[in-house]
Order: structure tokens, then C-alpha cells, then sequence
């Protein structure tokens, strides 16, 4: 009798220093995300989609009616998550994140904005410069030569300005359509 309860008070110790334990290191740790338009008013019915940084699918949820989600129980990674509804989406915002602590509950919101996509290919050996509008203001990058960029700019009538980088001279201006539901190509150099 005595062995079985010294075999008893063993076994229980010994689960619950090992057996309750369930990867601790998630539990609690919760990802809340607001999705937010340029209004600043909540958008429900968005979905937003969770997945790490290297582009693997998590989780997809559909914001609830205060423009609210919440992804819970996430292992301490980085993550992207992209919010979308209609012809608006968060690509111009800061959306990724790393979850650093454990047990904790983070806060993030998701702005999003009506934008379309813009895909610039340089198929020349010369390197060059380019500004359009992205969320009202005016974004300036430069394109290596061979390479393709991609970017997200308000959908409308744009102004696109390219020159050849270090090239004496005048570039080339170009009022070009941005709609949310094309991709607008522009071949370099024109």
C-alpha cells in the first residue's frame, strides 16, 4: 500500500512538471488586427489572411462588424498579414510582424486603401529612375537594369515620370490609368 502511494504521488508529480505542459511558448499569444480605411473607419467583411514570412498560408478569418480579428494560440514567428475588401487592401502599409514575447496579445491595425497594380519591366542595360503617387504622395525608386518592379499606386489618372539614371537631360512623363481590377504594364524604355 505504501508503494502505491509513493508510486501515485510520482506519477502525478511527474505530470505536472512534464505532462501538462503543451507548447508553452504559444499559449495566450495572440495577433488582434483592425482594419481600418483612409477615413479611418472600421471595415467589416474584409478578409485577412495570415501567413509567415515566407509566404506559407496560417489562417484566414473575415473581420467581424467593427472591422475586428483575431488570430490566437501563434507560435513567436514573423508574419504578413494582407487585409482585403472589394478594390482596397493593405499592400502600401506596413504588414508585417514579428510576435517576440510570449503570452502576450498584439495589436496592429491594417489600413487599406483603394489602389490598383503597376508592373514596370526594364528590358534596357541602362539602369533607371521613376516617381508616381502612391497614397497621395510621391514615391521615387530607381529600376536596375533587366529588372521588374512592381507597386501598388491610387488607382486613377497617374502622372508617371521615368529617365535613364545619370543620363543628361529630360525624362519622359506619362499619364497612365491605374483601375483596381487591371494590371497596368509599362515596358522600358518606351
Amino acid at each position: 500500500m505504501k508503494y502505491k502511494r509513493l508510486s501515485l504521488i510520482f506519477l502525478l508529480a511527474f505530470n505536472i512538471l512534464f505532462g501538462c505542459n503543451k507548447n508553452k511558448d504559444n499559449q495566450g499569444t495572440e495577433l488582434h488586427i483592425d482594419v481600418i480605411d483612409e477615413s479611418d473607419n472600421k471595415v467589416p467583411g474584409a478578409s485577412v489572411t495570415l501567413s509567415d514570412n515566407r509566404g506559407n498560408f496560417i489562417e484566414n478569418k473575415i473581420a467581424d462588424s467593427y472591422g475586428y480579428v483575431v488570430f490566437s494560440h501563434l507560435p513567436l514567428a514573423t508574419y504578413k498579414y494582407d487585409a482585403v475588401i472589394g478594390c482596397k487592401n493593405n499592400k502600401n502599409d506596413l504588414h508585417f510582424f514579428t510576435l517576440d514575447l510570449p503570452y502576450k496579445s498584439w495589436y496592429l491595425p491594417a489600413h487599406i486603401s483603394e489602389n490598383g497594380v503597376l508592373k514596370i519591366i526594364n528590358n534596357s542595360s541602362d539602369s533607371f529612375y521613376f516617381e508616381i503617387n502612391v497614397l497621395n504622395i510621391k514615391f521615387s525608386d530607381d529600376i536596375p537594369d533587366h529588372q521588374t518592379y512592381f507597386l501598388y499606386p491610387d488607382i486613377g489618372l497617374q502622372n508617371l515620370y521615368t529617365v535613364i539614371k545619370g543620363a543628361s537631360g529630360t525624362g519622359k512623363d506619362s499619364s497612365i490609368q491605374i483601375s483596381c481590377t487591371d494590371t497596368t504594364i509599362i515596358n522600358l524604355p518606351y
